[in-house]
């Protein structure tokens, strides 16, 4: 796992295991509705949700699909907010935004963007999707028409600038992946900075 940064180097990534750091973690997994991007999602809430402490304060915003593994897990809590995908819905989107400003996190972490949203707070995403990241000509238009292949490669692209510019890091599982986003998209790359998924482990 290696993480980029488009905008100047913070501490506040390198300080998580600090005792004497109190964390507010806003984990945002409302666009993740097919795939195992939902099982992830899952994993990391239940991992997550029984190290509150007065150490850390953890707030889900989770996609319906998210939740019912959670609710099959027996996991239910005041902290999990379930919402439709903001990624056509206005409404979702000013409602996260409300969300963001009343818990004020002192950082969002988005498993698999885009996002949607362009949060106030700093934003870690992770990019998964390859045919943002490094998609050729061959993948878009193998088993498609010339139609479908050019409306998918339009939609990729869209999805990839409005994650480019809707957060402050990036985690990408490959270097590949690193790279061919970066040169996409013209992002400045810093590898590497932290592996957020110590989060996990706090």
């Amino acid at each position: 796992m290696v993480l980029s940064q488009p905008e100047k180097p913070t501490w506040i990534l390198l300080t998580i295991n600090n005792e004497n750091v109190t964390m507010r973690i806003l984990f945002n997994c409302t666009t993740n509705v097919i795939g195992g991007a939902v099982q992830n999602d899952a994993n990391f809430v239940k991992n997550t949700i029984h190290i509150e402490n007065e150490k850390n304060s953890f707030i889900y915003l989770a996609s319906p699909q998210v939740n019912e593994i959670l609710t099959k897990w027996g996991i239910r809590s005041d902290f999990i907010f379930v919402l439709e995908s903001p990624s056509k819905n206005f409404h979702v989107r000013k409602k996260i935004s409300s969300i963001e400003k009343q818990f004020s996190p002192d950082i969002i972490y988005t498993m698999a963007g885009p996002a949607y949203v362009r949060f106030s707070g700093f934003h870690v995403m992770g990019i998964s999707d390859p045919y943002i990241t490094h998609g050729d000509l061959d993948s878009f238009i193998h088993g498609r028409t010339v139609l479908a292949a050019l409306n998918h490669a339009a939609k990729t692209l869209i999805k990839g600038c409005i994650a480019r510019f809707s957060a402050n890091h990036f985690i990408f599982q490959t270097e590949t992946s690193l790279n061919g986003f970066c040169k996409r998209f013209f992002l400045r790359k810093n590898i590497p900075l932290y592996y957020l998924m110590r989060l996990a482990l706090i």
